[in-house]
């Protein structure tokens, strides 16, 4: 498996299908998962399902932040 963009809302589930089809890939391929995350924490909310998500992830991932230059992060990555 390649390389997925993952687009939504806000709540709609990007984040468990990105994770659930990645951590599949990573099985298969022996490759560590990478997620470039490009929400920022605003509010206390924010900062919760941020922190939540870095929980789910653990190290097992390498997370990149990219708030603002998303296409500079996507093409450090091929």
């Amino acid at each position: 498996m390649g390389r997925i963009l993952v687009l939504g809302g806000s709540r709609s589930g990007k984040s468990r299908f990105a994770q659930l089809n990645a951590e599949k890939a990573a099985k298969t391929t022996g490759h560590k998962p990478v997620m470039i995350v490009t929400a920022q924490a605003f509010d206390d909310e924010m900062r919760d399902r941020i922190q939540q998500h870095q929980n789910d992830r653990a190290d097992r991932w390498q997370t990149i932040e990219a708030p603002i230059a998303l296409a500079e992060s996507l093409r450090r990555q091929t």
